[in-house]
């Protein structure tokens, strides 16, 4: 068990001196404060282990390409560590709101009863009372009126102090109502002592980098027994460079979870975790690698080699205007050669074939265009295309027009894209138009 924070638990050990005072009732062997302490603090670090050792994990059941679990196994659970600092700071605010106030701070003469101490028929009082009332009768066996107008002393002045016993016991009545309602939980200070996460302890497993903080709460007291939250959550960042694995995790947030119980006046005795569980809080899995901009246009100006390139086309499409009642579909191929003119901009010639196909018995009609092209590239991503000529038509005395084409391509690679397109063929005082998409490819 670590003990870096030894100082910081040697900070607030004088805060621990109730529970030192009230365990040593019932230990014959002699402890100091000291070690005392570090017992309950190594007590509460091995079931801390346990919880993480043992803890179930619960799947979120999301869409991520990477695998949750995978997670699991970019930590070391041995790294795993509670915050000591934090736990003691948690049980000196536990002494500081729970424990009533010993005889010495109280001015009348009130008896323990059965109990080992007047604190245990106190707490006892408040687990079993509903109101100040009885609270009062349980704790001193009187009634308020019994003590109202007793001052109490100051120990550590030797004097009398301003606030009479029935003020002590109210303020302390209030303050652990709050407890019953809120639990324990302490904000950490800055300082020296208490890091803040970018100056906790990092690990390394793999390309993995990872951290943990802890937190301890004391969520429930009902006397004897106390329960306490642990919540540990754990940090990973991992190095997706060059890997373009969207299989493998980037970085995401573990979170374990469990209650344990101690009971009173015994606090150092911690029953093995209930309920431990292991949540994958968030999940960032590797991106797809990406071509940078400098890559993919290299890797197009190869596909376009000086003297020009061989370009090949397919596409569907739905007619448009007044042929649409009369042709359902249409559908064609092109190939072209382009020359560079420039880095962005390319021409050339091309020759094609679409079709329109009829229905309700209509013959189709089919075109043979033949036609010049020009290509400008916005980016490495997208381009756009104009086609202008004349389309034959390939139907027994069929008229052929004006051939009219357009389209933006979307790259997918520097060799194939994805083209939303436009065609308009004018023959006398009709048309046959139609918009689709198709994909192209280059060689």
């Amino acid at each position: 068990m670590k003990t870096k924070y030894l100082l910081a638990t040697l900070i607030i050990l004088i805060s621990f001196t109730t529970i030192s005072t009230i365990e040593a009732q019932e230990s014959k062997e002699k402890e100091t404060p000291t070690e005392r302490t570090i017992r309950i603090v190594n007590n509460f670090g091995e079931k801390f282990t346990t919880m993480v050792d043992n803890a179930t994990f619960v799947t979120s059941n999301s869409n991520s390409t990477c695998s949750e679990k995978l997670l699991l196994d970019k930590i070391n659970k041995k790294d795993l560590e509670i915050q000591y600092e934090e736990l003691l700071v948690t049980l000196a605010r536990m002494v500081e709101y729970i424990f009533p106030p010993a005889e010495a701070y109280l001015g009348g003469e009130y008896d323990k009863g059965l109990f080992n101490n007047l604190a245990d028929r106190g707490l006892y009082a408040l687990s079993n009372t509903s109101n100040f009332t009885d609270f009062i009768k349980g704790y001193t066996g009187k009634t308020i009126s019994d003590i109202k107008g007793k001052k109490a002393p100051d120990p550590h002045r030797g004097r009398l102090k301003e606030t009479l016993d029935i003020d002590v016991l109210t303020a302390y009545y209030k303050k652990y109502k709050e407890v019953l309602k809120n639990g324990i939980e302490v904000p950490l200070p800055e300082g020296e002592y208490f890091p803040h996460d970018e100056y906790l302890e990092k690990y390394k497993k793999g390309s993995c980098i990872y951290s943990s903080r802890s937190k301890v709460k004391v969520k429930k007291i009902h006397f004897p027994k106390i329960t306490w939250e642990i919540n540990t959550v754990v940090t990973v960042n991992c190095d997706c460079s060059n890997s373009g694995d969207i299989t493998k995790v980037k970085s995401g947030v573990l979170e374990y979870s469990a209650n344990i119980t101690s009971e009173l006046p015994n606090p150092s005795k911690f029953t093995d975790p209930i309920n431990s569980k292991v949540y994958v809080k968030r999940l960032n899995c590797c991106p797809a690698k990406e071509i940078k901009e400098e890559e993919s246009k290299t890797a197009l100006n190869d596909t376009k080699e000086s003297k020009g390139y061989f370009q090949i086309g397919i596409y569907g499409g739905i007619p448009l205007g007044e042929e649409k009642d009369f042709y359902s579909l249409n559908y064609g191929g092109d190939v072209a050669y382009l020359f560079n003119v420039s880095d962005n901009f390319s021409a050339g010639v091309g020759v094609g074939y679409t079709r329109f196909t009829g229905i309700d018995g209509i013959d189709g009609a089919g075109f043979a265009p033949i036609f010049s092209t020009a290509e400008y590239d916005f980016s490495d991503k997208f381009v756009l295309e104009s086609n202008v000529g004349y389309g034959m038509s390939t139907e027994k005395d069929g008229e052929g027009g004006l051939y009219l084409g357009v389209g933006i391509g979307w790259r997918l690679t520097s060799k194939t894209s994805i083209r939303p397109r436009f065609s308009f063929i004018k023959l006398g005082e009709s048309s046959f138009k139609s918009v689709g998409v198709g994909i192209t490819a280059t060689f």
